[in-house]
């Protein structure tokens, strides 16, 4: 019966024009225009230097400070001083004298010290706590130049190695607005610590994108550092805080890549992800009709099958199998042509993009079966439910405004966890930028994650249903 119902229902599938169109056609057609629009503008602009006027606030470089001395304690003679303290403190005690030695720890540093648990108690804390004796010139003497983000700014570069950024001088943010209402910069990047930049720009055009390009990818970057600071385990792997940086920041936006890492830095693929994104997506709308069309109260092809003595769940399982076969099918096709015929670097090994839009397949029939089960509306409403889902979420990913998915990520970081359009989305370009690793793994596992729970409260839905009388 499985192999019947599957080959039934694949057949089905190739003769539903609107399915057909909006999952094959439609995806090919707009990635042919997406490939006119924004192909050529990405190679005719990628060696132009961009002015930029960049104001770092002081906060940022006392936070840096204060990061740099408490990695620096290690290294310091603070242990040596503390054990010498110590050790006079019970000889004093032992003779019952006072010891007439100096604490090297003193209470503000003690208790601040004791207070740092993650990275956001370590920046709450004061740079005077630390005595001048355990804190080196070097750490001292750090001036906006030693920030992480501008040695990036500094040193960023296209593959060609010419460098990306022209900073131009503004002693203040009214003489960068200034230089930017006069076309002199692009933009205006403010520090105001290791993990706050913002961008301010009058324009959206090539420039503009880059730049949004280089602080996102900096503070996903970031993001990790602070992962590993705050991880025990993973802290102990590295000396001090500076070699997590250097590992950790060597690979900003635009230089080259190495291993099976992705080496497209065209900011505009990002359109391509979300176009894969929603050939999954549009998968779903013929998971829905094929369940609501099996469900007794919405069609006499349902009451046939409620009252026949086949298992239900089985023959269900069949069809979410053939459409995701179909699915697969398309999506393979529609990789080949973006890939091999309009020549879109998706960037990565070209088996693992494969296989992660394989695997993302999966979700899109899996959010369709889902929603087929839940509730008794009509198709037509359900379809609209998975219209909003596909289309708002492509949004909200970035398929018509780039910098949405990044804006979310800093406002509402839990929403791109099950937008199912920003998680798949997600994973292409981790492995673009990460190649395969923990990162993208970690994005993996979201998009297993959502299509194992999209199946398990659609087949729950499905069990649950009764009726009454038809």
């Amino acid at each position: 019966m499985f192999g019947q119902v599957l080959l039934m229902q694949f057949k089905q599938g190739l003769r539903n024009k609107q399915y057909m169109f909006w999952t094959v056609f439609f995806p090919i057609a707009l990635g042919t225009l997406f490939s006119f629009a924004f192909k050529s503008i990405y190679n005719n602009e990628q060696t132009q230097v961009i002015p930029v006027a960049v104001i770092v606030e002081d906060s940022a470089i006392e936070e840096y400070k204060v990061m740099e001395a408490f990695s620096g304690l290690g290294e310091s003679t603070l242990e040596d001083d503390v054990a010498a303290y110590q050790e006079a403190m019970a000889v004093a005690a032992a003779k019952g004298e006072e010891c007439d030695m100096e604490n090297p720890v003193s209470d503000e540093l003690s208790e601040a010290l004791d207070s740092v648990e993650n990275f956001d108690d370590l920046r709450k804390v004061s740079f005077d706590v630390f005595p001048e004796k355990y804190v080196s010139d070097e750490v001292s003497n750090i001036t906006e130049n030693d920030l992480p983000f501008i040695e990036v700014i500094n040193t960023v570069a296209y593959e060609d190695g010419t460098h990306m950024l022209d900073r131009k001088d503004a002693a203040s943010m009214e003489e960068a607005e200034q230089l930017l209402r006069d076309g002199d910069i692009t933009g205006i990047i403010v520090v105001s610590s290791l993990t706050d930049i913002s961008l301010k720009v009058y324009d959206n055009g090539t420039s503009e994108s880059i730049l949004t390009s280089i602080i996102s990818t900096y503070k996903r970057q970031m993001d990790m550092v602070i992962a590993v600071m705050n991880d025990d385990e993973l802290s102990a792997e590295y000396d001090n805080m500076d070699s997590i940086l250097d590992e950790k920041l060597s690979n900003i936006d635009f230089v080259e890549a190495s291993g099976i890492a992705g080496d497209n830095k065209d900011p505009f693929v990002a359109y391509f992800y979300n176009l894969i994104a929603m050939i999954c997506l549009m998968g779903s709308m013929s998971a829905l009709s094929a369940i609501v069309h099996n469900q007794a109260n919405q069609s006499t092809e349902g009451m046939r099958i409620d009252i026949s003595p086949v298992n239900k769940t089985v023959y269900e399982l069949a069809q979410y199998v053939a459409i995701t076969i179909m699915q697969l099918i398309i999506l393979m096709a529609a990789l080949t042509y973006y890939m091999y015929v309009l020549k879109i670097r998706y960037g990565g090994d070209v088996g693992m993009i494969y296989l992660t839009a394989a695997a993302s397949s999966f979700l899109g029939t899996s959010l369709g079966f889902m929603v087929g089960h839940i509730g008794t509306a009509k198709e037509d409403f359900k379809n609209m439910i998975l219209l909003v889902i596909t289309v708002g979420g492509g949004f909200m990913s970035g398929l018509m405004y780039p910098d949405m998915k990044a804006i979310i990520e800093e406002k509402f970081p839990l929403f791109n966890r099950i937008n199912p359009s920003a998680v798949l989305t997600d994973a292409f370009l981790t492995l673009n930028l990460y190649g395969v690793g923990a990162r993208y793994y970690r994005t993996m596992a979201y998009v297993g994650i959502l299509t194992v729970v999209f199946m398990a409260v659609g087949i729950a839905f499905s069990r649950r249903k009764q009726y009454a009388s038809l």
